[in-house]
């Protein structure tokens, strides 16, 4: 059924929508290991599309069987639906789905640290950021100093935030990041004058960050205004 045309319905929708893209964020993370990557220009965009659309299946079926096997009072209620719906399709505890979901959790908060901190180390080299954040350490040759400041902040923020609005304030931290990236992209590619050499930078159509920035920002536009009507 088609939901009626109603803001209180739309907005609800959409702050689900935001809340769901938390689960496809990291994806972006690939292009920190670009360098290392053989035949970047051909492997990394396939790698990035195969990823996202075998996850976004493997979400959809999951989605599907959930509705099916639990009812919508039973989902919306529960605090651990997986869980529950783990019990209820095997008949086992949830001990097994719980120890799974932590080691993810820990995998993708580690994931985000790793990536963070070389975001920093990377602004600190282009004196964008402190300059302490270039710091090496002699032994791992990793940005320890960078490393720790992230971590520190993924800490306090875990602890101090419900994990549903951490979720979503990282959400749509990430889909203004995104927006601001689709803008600044248009912008370069309508004043620079200079074409790169298409054998050392992709080259996207125009049409490309137009709709990256429209989608991205256009979540956030429709999340805000429902929150203003609520």
């Amino acid at each position: 059924l088609i939901p009626r045309f109603e803001i209180g319905v739309w907005s609800g929708i959409f702050s689900g929508a935001v809340l769901a893209f938390y689960a496809f964020l990291g994806f972006e993370d690939m292009v920190n290991i670009a360098e290392e990557v053989k035949d970047v220009h051909r492997t990394l965009p396939r790698a990035l599309f195969a990823t996202l659309v075998v996850t976004a299946v493997f979400y959809i079926l999951l989605a599907l069987v959930a509705v099916l096997s639990l009812t919508i009072e039973e989902l919306t209620t529960s605090t651990a639906p997986l869980a529950l719906l783990y019990e209820r399709s095997t008949g086992g505890s949830s001990t097994v789905i719980s120890v799974i979901a932590l080691v993810a959790v820990i995998n993708g908060a580690l994931v985000q640290v790793i990536m963070a901190s070389r975001v920093l180390y990377g602004l600190s080299e282009r004196s964008l950021a402190p300059p302490i954040f270039k710091r090496i350490h002699p032994k791992t040759h990793t940005p320890h100093i960078a490393t720790f400041v992230v971590t520190v902040a993924v800490l306090v923020f875990a602890l101090w935030l419900p994990l549903e609005s951490l979720a979503k304030i990282t959400s749509i931290l990430t889909l203004l990041i995104f927006s601001l990236v689709n803008l600044s992209l248009w912008r370069i590619k309508v004043t620079e004058q200079h074409v790169p050499d298409r054998n050392v930078v992709v080259q996207y159509p125009l049409w490309v960050p137009i709709i990256g920035f429209l989608g991205s920002f256009g979540f956030v536009l429709l999340l805000a205004l429902g929150s203003m009507s609520a």
